[in-house]
């Protein structure tokens, strides 16, 4: 899956754009801020093939990524601006 696909797709199950009020990242995990932490789908996130992991830590959600962190926090970062 492509970095844009999967930043797509994990912004969908996160609650759509408008639920995710900020996004960073570590050296394995994107890092989401959310609105509304119940609107996101975790099981749905931990089946999509490219994520390895997803966990509540720190009042973030979570999502460790097997491949391509940057570029795929590249794409939800855009996806975000895009939607503001």
């Amino acid at each position: 899956m492509s970095a844009d696909a999967l930043g797509a797709a994990i912004v969908g199950l996160a609650g759509g754009a408008g639920n995710v009020r900020a996004v960073s990242h570590c050296w394995s995990r994107l890092r989401l801020d959310l609105v509304d932490p119940a609107a996101a789908d975790r099981a749905g996130l931990a089946a999509l093939a490219d994520v390895l992991l997803v966990v509540d830590a720190a009042g973030e959600l979570q999502v460790a990524l097997r491949t391509g962190l940057l570029e795929t926090h590249a794409a939800v970062a855009a996806l975000l601006a895009d939607a503001r």
